[in-house]
C-alpha cells in the first residue's frame, strides 16, 4: 500500500496541470495490445509538455510505447503534438491529443487555459527588527518556470514583480494552489529550499498532500477515489490515475 500511495503521489506530480474538463478516451484491442493509455500535463499557452502513451497487454504488462505511436491533435489551432508526443498549446480551447500504437487508440482531452498576468507586492523586512531591507534580492518563478528577478531599493525595502500563472492560480510541477502550498509543501530533497518546479520536493509535497487528505494504509478503493478527488475534481482523471498505478503494480 506505501507503494501504491507512492506510485499514485508521482501519476498526480505526471497530471498535475490537467483541469476538471478533461477526460480519458480508450479504444481497447483484442490482439498483442488490450489497451493504450494517454497521459501528459496539458500545457498553457505558448508553453510544451511531453505526453506518454502506455500499450496495455493482454496478460497485464505494460510497455512504454511513447516514441512508436503515432500522434494526433484534433485541434491544430489549439494544441500540436509532435511524433514523440511532446504537445505544445496555441490558443485558449479545447483539444483532444490521441496515440495509435498495435490497433489500440487512447486519447486525453483538456481545455487549454489562457495565461493570467499577476503581480506581487510587498515588503522585505528583517525578522527581528521589522524594518525594511534595501538591496535585497528577490527571486520568483512563474508557471512556466520563467525566473524573475528585482531587487529592492529605497529603505522600506518595498518591491513590485509582474508574473504569469495559470488561470487558476497554480504553480509548480503539481500545479499547488498557493493555500495548498502553505499547507502542504515540504522539502523533499533536503536542500532547505521548498520548491515545487524541483521534482523531489513536488512528489514529497504531493504525497503530503495525499495524506493531508486523508490517505492511509489499508483504505478502500471508494477512498482513494475520494482522496484524489480533493485534487482534482474530474472522475476521468482519477479513473487515469488509479487505472495507471495499477499498471505499474
Amino acid at each position: 500500500m506505501r507503494q501504491q500511495f507512492l506510485r499514485t503521489a508521482l501519476l498526480l506530480l505526471a497530471g498535475a496541470a490537467g483541469s476538471a474538463a478533461c477526460h480519458l478516451l480508450s479504444d481497447p484491442d483484442a490482439s498483442n495490445v488490450k489497451s493504450l493509455i494517454v497521459a501528459g500535463t496539458p500545457p498553457v499557452i505558448g508553453e510544451s509538455s511531453p505526453f506518454a502513451a502506455m500499450a496495455v497487454h493482454p496478460d497485464g504488462t505494460s510497455t512504454t510505447v511513447t516514441a512508436d505511436a503515432t500522434w494526433r491533435s484534433s485541434n491544430t489551432a489549439v494544441a500540436t503534438v509532435s511524433t514523440n508526443g511532446t504537445v505544445t498549446a496555441k490558443n485558449h480551447g479545447s483539444v483532444e491529443i490521441s496515440a495509435t500504437y498495435g490497433g489500440a487508440r487512447g486519447a486525453f482531452a483538456f481545455d487549454v487555459a489562457a495565461e493570467a498576468s499577476l503581480t506581487l507586492s510587498g515588503t522585505i523586512t528583517d525578522s527581528a527588527t521589522k524594518a525594511g531591507i534595501a538591496g535585497a534580492t528577490i527571486v520568483v518563478k512563474d508557471v512556466s518556470n520563467n525566473t524573475r528577478a528585482a531587487t529592492t531599493t529605497g529603505t522600506g525595502g518595498t518591491q513590485t514583480l509582474a508574473i504569469t500563472g495559470s488561470g487558476a492560480g497554480a504553480f509548480g510541477l503539481t500545479q499547488f494552489l498557493p493555500s495548498s502550498y502553505l499547507r502542504f509543501a515540504v522539502d523533499g530533497d533536503g536542500d532547505g529550499v521548498v520548491s515545487l518546479y524541483d521534482a523531489d520536493d513536488a512528489i514529497a509535497s504531493t504525497a503530503n498532500y495525499l495524506r493531508g487528505n486523508g490517505w492511509r494504509p489499508g483504505i478502500s478503493y471508494t477512498d482513494q477515489r475520494r482522496v484524489i478527488w480533493t485534487y482534482n475534481h474530474s472522475d476521468a482523471y482519477i479513473d487515469t490515475v488509479l487505472r495507471l498505478a495499477d499498471v505499474l503494480e
